[in-house]
């Protein structure tokens, strides 16, 4: 009985709010303000009826579209709020690089591709023999991404906002250099390889030790010490140990932000750029 009310009470509740949400199609400005406010009162909760308009009505979901970007961005907005809070320590750039997706991608269900990494992990580790040291391992790592899996520079498409999103490098396994970075050190933290991000002048790579192996992203293998003097070399760059030091995750976010400002605005998607602008604010800022 209880049971049975619950659902009645769901199933209620999931009437009222699909009514709501056609009632965006009043003509009349002052009901639609009134409309919009109530949805606005709602937020979070009534997003997957405003995203369900794209197939059932296509016009009015064209009119939500303003609306579904603003209770997205203040959704977003509230918990980066709670993770810039965060000592340095707690800020995790798994949960991170997944809230800044969700900029885009509102609906974006993370166990999925956790579930993913996971596995994805689970695979690399099998191959891993216990007496493996970490240089083997994070060798290891790069071989599965890149060879097994295809993982590569967007060279094509290299401005495309969806290449950096996690859940969209994960699916199209094309990436940035910052992103393909991203998705390696997380899947290092999960083999227990002491990975981490180096952000050198217009790029990103990932690095080893002291540091005394790499993995850039754009050659798409790993190089020794005299692998990266010739690199950096060949760049206009010398040699130089402060250079590669660790990054931390505060400092990967925030790349990644002023990445997507970058393609927003050049773009001319002004607003986008703006709000990831007030993003990166609030990780330099906290509230």
């Amino acid at each position: 009985m209880e049971k049975t009310k619950a659902r009645a009470g769901r199933t209620g509740k999931e009437r009222n709010l699909r009514s709501l949400v056609l009632l965006l199609e009043d003509e009349d400005p002052n009901s639609a303000l009134l409309v919009r406010d109530h949805i606005l009162k709602i937020g979070a909760p009534i997003l997957p009826y405003l995203m369900g308009l794209e197939r059932t009505h296509p016009a009015l979901f064209e009119k939500a579209k303003g609306l579904i970007s603003d209770i997205v961005f203040g959704e977003i907005k509230k918990e980066f709020e709670e993770f810039a809070r965060l000592s340095e320590a707690k800020r995790d750039l798994e949960k991170g690089a997944f809230l800044i997706a969700r900029f885009a991608y509102p609906l974006l269900d993370e166990k999925v591709y956790r579930k993913w990494l996971d596995h994805v992990a689970g695979k690399i580790r099998s191959d891993i023999s216990s007496s493996e040291n970490s240089m083997t391992a994070f060798k290891r790592l790069h071989s599965f991404l890149s060879n097994a899996m295809g993982f590569r520079v967007n060279e094509e498409n290299y401005y495309d906002p969806d290449n950096n999103y996690l859940n969209r490098v994960i699916e199209m396994r094309r990436g940035t250099p910052l992103s393909l970075s991203i998705l390696f050190l997380i899947l290092a933290r999960r083999l227990k390889i002491p990975a981490f991000g180096i952000g050198l002048p217009g790029h990103f790579i990932v690095g080893l030790g002291r540091p005394s192996l790499f993995w850039d992203p754009i050659l798409n293998k790993t190089l020794d010490v005299a692998g990266m003097r010739k690199r950096l070399a060949q760049n206009g760059f010398s040699y130089d140990p402060s250079v590669l030091r660790p990054v931390s995750h505060s400092h990967i976010l925030m790349r990644l932000l002023r990445n997507l400002m970058a393609v927003y605005q050049n773009a001319g998607l002004n607003l986008n750029s703006e709000r990831l602008g007030e993003l990166a604010q609030i990780l330099l800022i906290p509230q």
